[in-house]
C-alpha cells in the first residue's frame, strides 16, 4: 500500500479586514485586470484569499466580477467592487475609461545577460489619450525561442542558454 503525509498547521486566529489591490484601477472597454486580495487577521498574519473570496460588482453594466480576482471592463463607467470572504468585506473603485490601448511598451529595451541571470520587464499600455497603464502582470509574456529564456506570468525572465531571441 502507498501512501503520502503532509504536515498541516492550522491557526487560531480570526479575520477581521480584507484589502484590495489595487485600491482603485482605470482601465479601458475589453481590458481585464487580475486584483489580489489579502486577508488581514487579528495576530498579524496576511494571507492571500484571491482565490477563495468572491467578488461582486455595484454596476455590473460597466465591470463584471469573475472568480479568482478577476473583473472585466465592459463599458464606460465606474463600479464598487467588493470581496467577501468568511462573512469579511473589502472593496475596491473600478473605473472604465473610453481610451483604446493604442500599443504596449517593453522595458527595458535591449539587454544583455548571462546563463542563469534573472532580468524582469515590464509592460506600459499607452493609450489614446496619451494615458499609460502597468500591463505587466495582465497580459501573456513569452520568448520567441523559450530555449534561451523563459518568462513568467509577471515578466521575469529566466536565462536558459546563450543565444538571442525576443520577449
Amino acid at each position: 500500500t502507498l501512501s503520502s503525509t503532509r504536515s498541516l498547521t492550522v491557526y487560531d486566529a480570526n479575520l477581521v479586514s480584507l484589502s484590495l489591490s489595487p485600491a482603485q484601477i482605470s482601465f479601458a472597454v475589453g481590458e481585464s485586470s487580475k486584483i489580489k486580495i489579502i486577508g488581514v487577521y487579528d495576530d498579524g498574519s496576511v494571507i492571500d484569499v484571491t482565490p477563495l473570496a468572491s467578488l461582486s460588482s455595484s454596476n455590473s453594466t460597466a465591470v463584471s466580477a469573475g472568480s479568482s480576482g478577476l473583473i472585466s471592463a465592459a463599458a464606460v463607467g465606474s463600479s464598487t467592487i467588493t470581496a467577501t470572504f468568511n462573512s469579511v468585506t473589502g472593496t475596491m473603485m473600478a473605473t472604465v475609461i473610453s481610451a483604446t490601448l493604442d500599443h504596449i511598451e517593453i522595458s527595458p529595451i535591449a539587454t544583455a545577460a548571462v546563463v542563469g541571470q534573472k532580468i524582469y520587464f515590464k509592460a506600459t499600455g499607452v493609450y489614446s489619450d496619451n494615458s499609460f497603464r502597468d500591463l505587466t502582470t495582465t497580459g501573456t509574456w513569452a520568448a520567441a525561442l523559450p530555449a534561451v529564456a523563459s518568462l513568467s506570468s509577471t515578466g521575469l525572465a529566466q536565462i536558459l542558454s546563450a543565444g538571442s531571441t525576443s520577449v
